[in-house]
């Protein structure tokens, strides 16, 4: 904004750098320049002042898409003047000669023309392209086609306008088809975390199963080598008689005592094979019942942990259904409960209401006279008695004032 300063009937102006100045005099430029200084008569000059710096102006316009889908699209354009005289032929920039500020606004008019030429570009590009395709591509797409449209456009250049960059900060749709967008990748983000927990548990079975099988194997593997040492044990012993009767028959000793040696020997070799074929079947046998048992034990486990899985969830189904139940049980038996009371206050109420006129009213007979009280007596027997033909006499009006009398006496009562 230009400064102004008065001086008797003339005046001084002082523009700052970032500002071109036009100054006219009968129509006839005088002087133009930035940050200009001079003395002028305010009744014979117009003086126009254009912002020469680099602006930024931010844009907001909305779109639709191919699948009619709405989008808005925010950005910042930055641009700046190259031709401030040109400018000021098309767009005007005159300033108050008392205040040095711009009489209307131009740079108003300057950045309705540039949004409305990025709107054009983009909604040309969203109309192109469904939603969803645009979500994903068209932030690049759409920085292009306003890229192009401001490099060479004529009505900037006429205008001596220069777009030095523009940026597309956001492109975003509505905030239910945002949701709507989103709600595929989050499902199935959700469905891989499934996944990787029952395969985790599944991992879990294995390597249990694996272990138990290990340990199966091991304890087979245990029982061989047992097997082997026995036999090589049995195998050491017949080797031992069978040198030991070798010497005894090599000796002096007699021939009977040989023969008696040597059935000995054969006795006990016979013994000790008789021993390590029983040991070695015993030790087969064994090994054979454990590895069964291991196999059982191993089946019995996996089928323990299938009904304990299916108990749980057949114990949460029935859960859920007995608190549906007691949840629905109670809201009927509160809503009986609460019917039940309110006739009950109603039924007493209308008791205690009847109740109170009654009493009311026997305290209102008790104080009346005894004259009133016949009276009224007489007035009820009356709206009680159906008479279509009445003759009165002496004796009988005596009588029926009689009746009259202990009828009101024994209503009062």
């Amino acid at each position: 904004m230009a400064e102004i300063r008065h001086m008797l009937w003339m005046r001084h102006l002082r523009a700052e750098a970032t500002s071109h100045v036009l100054h006219y005099r009968k129509g006839t430029l005088l002087r133009a320049g930035r940050g200009l200084a001079f003395w002028f008569y305010p009744m014979a000059a117009a003086v126009a002042e254009v912002p020469v710096d680099d602006r930024d102006l931010n844009y907001l316009f909305k779109g639709r898409t191919l699948d009619f889908q709405e989008v808005n699209v925010q950005g910042v354009i930055s641009y700046r003047v190259v031709d401030a005289q040109r400018l000021a032929e098309r767009v005007d920039f005159a300033i108050d000669l008392k205040k040095g500020t711009h009489q209307k606004q131009p740079l108003d008019q300057i950045a309705v023309l540039l949004t409305g030429i990025a709107q054009q570009a983009g909604l040309q590009v969203i109309a192109r392209a469904k939603v969803a395709d645009f979500m994903v591509h068209g932030f690049g797409e759409l920085a292009q086609a306003l890229s192009a449209i401001f490099c060479n456009n004529s009505t900037l250049d006429a205008m001596g306008i220069a777009v030095e960059t523009v940026r597309v900060d956001e492109v975003k749709p509505t905030a239910d088809l945002e949701r709507a967008l989103q709600t595929p990748t989050r499902e199935s983000i959700q469905q891989r975390a499934d996944e990787a927990t029952f395969m985790r548990r599944a991992l879990a079975v294995e390597k249990e199963r694996a272990i138990a099988e290990n340990e199966l194997q091991t304890k087979l593997e245990l029982t061989r080598r047992l097997e082997a040492l026995i036999l090589q044990e049995g195998t050491n012993a017949r080797q031992k008689v069978d040198q030991e009767v070798e010497a005894r028959r090599l000796g002096v000793v007699a021939k009977v005592e040989d023969e008696r040696i040597i059935a000995r020997a054969q006795a006990e070799r016979q013994t000790f094979e008789a021993e390590a074929t029983a040991a070695q079947r015993k030790i087969t046998a064994a090994a054979n019942a454990e590895e069964q048992r291991l196999l059982a034990e191993l089946e019995a486990e996996q089928l323990h942990m299938q009904a304990t899985a299916e108990a749980d969830r057949q114990r949460q189904l029935a859960a859920a259904e007995a608190e549906t139940d007691r949840i629905v049980g109670g809201a009927a038996a509160d809503r009986t409960r609460l019917e039940g009371m309110a006739k009950a206050d109603t039924l007493r109420a209308v008791g205690e209401a009847k109740a109170a006129g009654e009493q009311k009213r026997l305290d209102a007979y008790r104080e009346l006279p005894q004259m009133a009280t016949l009276a009224l007596a007489v007035q009820e027997l009356a709206t009680q008695l159906k008479i279509e033909h009445l003759t009165i006499t002496p004796d009988m009006f005596g009588a029926l004032l009689e009746k009259v009398a202990h009828l009101g006496t024994h209503k009062a009562a």
